[in-house]
Formats: C-alpha cells, structure tokens, sequence
C-alpha cells in the first residue's frame, strides 16, 4: 500500500471513528502553535527553492505557474509544471494530478473528506515529484525523520544537499538551505508581478532558464561564502559526500605557504561526531 492509499484508507476510518474534540489551547497556545505553522511551511519554500536553484545551476529549464496569493508572515511554495532535463520536459504537474484524480475517485462518496485529501496532500506530492527529478540529477539528498501524518502524504523533509556543480562538489546544510533557498523563492516570486488569474495559461507562466545569472550569485553568497577570499579549491572529497550529515562541520582554511605557489589554495575539513 502506497502513502497515497494508506491516506485514503486513514481518511474514511477517521469520518467514521471522530468526535468532536474541545478546543483546549489557550490564547498563547495558539500564537506558538501559529509560529510553529509558519515555520515549518517556511522552511518547505526553503527546501524547495534550494533544489529549484541547484536544477537552474545544472542546466535544467523551470516553468512556474505565478503565484496570486501572497502571505506576508510566510514564504509560498511554487507551483512547478515542467522540469527540463537533459532534453527530456519532465510534467510535474499532470503527474501530481494524475495520482491526486485517482485519490479524488476513491473518496468519490465523500466530496469533502476528497478535497481535504487533495488540500493537504498536493504540495507533499508535488515536492515528491521534484526529490525524483533530483535523483535523476545524481543530486544527493539526505531527508529528515518526520512524524507520520494520520490523514495525508507526508511532507518530506531535506536535511542537507550534495551535487556536483562545474566539477566541484557541494554539501548544503540546514543554513544553506535556509538561505539559499529562501532567497531563491524571493527571486522567484518577484518574477511574477504584474499579471492576474484571467490572463491564459501562457501568460500565467514564468521561466528559470538554465545557469539563471542571479540565481548564480545567489549561490555565490550564500553557499560559496565559505570560498569567498579563494580564486580556486579543490572538490570535496566523495566520502564527504557519502557521510550522514551528522554533526558535520564543514571549515575552509587557506593555507599561505612559501612552499607553495600562490595559485595552489588548500581546504581542511573537520567532522564532530
């Protein structure tokens, strides 16, 4: 059973076994719970744009569909219909709506409890499709433990990022994620100004074209800072890329020797376990 069908099955025991639940939190419960809310769909935008600004930097073509709803306390996930990847278009879009139509046909007795499973479980589903895009990449993605949800797919989430970009490999961590891909999504997003939802599917669209210039420099300052004073470095080594990611600690050290020519520019790397 697939997390798809184990959310449907979930969905009609719990019609048929809830009750009515007092509400129990107090008025600074609910800020805090809010703040959490936030905070986790954050850092979903996050991880997302982070992946969309390694695909742009690899060579990868992005096709978004504009956003029209913007919250002011978050940071909204972007609706991506198309990937292009070594000349194949990947349909994000028509693949996550196939699986959601399915959903959607078994719940049919039920309209309400389809559309909360469709609701909840789009944006998980379509993060799902771009983990696999990843994976065709040979974009290494090390995933967080998550609490399993009773109703819906889980939203996966990234703990850190390896690829390798121009010949040189990366490890982006929790900060670089953050970073990196909020800003990615800020990018993004104001690339969507200046249009409205009666405009036809054509107009609605935006484009991330391949090695994307700002997304380039965005790379620079938020992950290639730890090279910023480095005019050449050496790739990390591939067992890095193989460790779990626990407690590591990644140090750059440019080593200013006599012995060495000015050209040669070394790195040390150090894992607390």
């Amino acid at each position: 059973m697939n997390p798809l069908e184990y959310a449907q099955m979930k969905l009609i025991v719990g019609k048929v076994n809830s009750k009515p639940k007092k509400d129990t939190f107090n008025l600074d419960d609910k800020k805090e719970w809010d703040c959490l809310k936030r905070s986790s769909k954050t850092f979903e935008a996050c991880q997302q744009g982070a992946l969309l600004g390694v695909f742009s930097l690899l060579g990868m073509k992005l096709e978004i569909e504009k956003v029209y709803k913007k919250s002011t306390k978050t940071s909204p996930l972007l609706n991506v219909r198309y990937v292009s990847l070594n000349n194949e278009r990947i349909d994000i879009h028509n693949n996550v709506q196939s699986e959601l139509d399915t959903a959607k046909q078994r719940c049919d007795s039920d309209k309400k409890w389809a559309s909360r499973l469709i609701k909840r479980s789009m944006d998980a589903i379509a993060f799902g499709k771009l983990l696999e895009v990843a994976e065709k990449a040979s974009i290494q993605c090390q995933m967080k433990k998550t609490r399993k949800a009773e109703f819906t797919v889980v939203m996966q989430k990234v703990k850190s990022i390896s690829t390798i970009i121009n010949g040189f490999s990366y490890l982006l961590d929790k900060e670089h994620i953050r970073d990196f891909g909020l800003a990615v999504n800020h990018y993004i997003v104001q690339k969507m100004a200046g249009s409205n939802r009666k405009t036809c599917l054509s107009e609605r669209i935006i484009y991330v074209q391949p090695n994307d210039f700002t997304i380039l420099q965005l790379f620079k300052k938020y992950v290639m800072k730890t090279f910023n004073k480095l005019s050449a470095f050496t790739p990390v080594k591939s067992e890095l890329l193989e460790y779990d990611g626990s407690c590591l600690e990644v140090k750059s050290l440019c080593i200013d020797s006599s012995n060495t020519s000015d050209d040669i520019h070394k790195f040390s790397f150090t894992c607390h376990i």
